[in-house]
């Protein structure tokens, strides 16, 4: 079948299909609207309960001061950059491997892409994992993390309060 042939039916397709999808896009618009809007509330009430929680959790621990936060970050950049030149330096002597190609057997580069892949999500699951880590503490164990999380969590209030969804409470 030659590409005219294709474009014609692709284009009469389109044609047939475009009047009863544009109907069933205007039917279904309100029952998604509806469904996305209750998951939306839904999702705001569950963060704002998750919220409630960790502060009133991190009431009671301690936060670091300015010394300590130096330390803190100071090991979190050497780490990160010992992780990171670690993989670099496995990868140039991958690289400098698959040079050499010659002499590996056949198949042998292949286990060398997906080596460097491997290497490569494993750092970028570790780096998210650690930038995770650090967020939580940061919350956890600054004044300005848990000035975020309260100011945070009364705009959620907020809104659901004037979505009628929520009875503000009295502080």
């Amino acid at each position: 079948m030659d590409l005219n042939k294709i474009g014609l039916a692709v284009g009469t397709l389109a044609l047939f299909l475009s009047v009863p999808l544009a109907v069933i896009a205007n039917l279904l618009t309100p029952y998604v609207r509806e469904w996305y809007v209750g998951a939306n509330q839904r999702r705001m009430k569950n963060r704002l309960d998750k919220l409630t929680k960790q502060l009133e959790s991190f009431k009671g621990t301690w936060t670091f001061t300015g010394p300590e936060w130096a330390i803190y970050m100071t090991v979190i950049r050497t780490v990160g950059t010992l992780i990171f030149g670690w993989h670099v330096l496995w990868s140039l002597c991958w690289i400098v491997l698959g040079d050499y190609k010659t002499f590996l057997p056949h198949d042998y580069h292949y286990h060398l892409h997906a080596t460097l892949a491997c290497g490569y999500f494993f750092n970028l699951f570790l780096f998210f994992r650690v930038l995770r880590e650090h967020n939580r503490l940061t919350n956890m164990h600054s004044v300005v993390g848990r000035q975020k999380l309260a100011s945070e969590a009364a705009r959620l209030t907020t809104r659901l309060a004037n979505q009628g969804l929520l009875v503000a409470k009295k502080v």
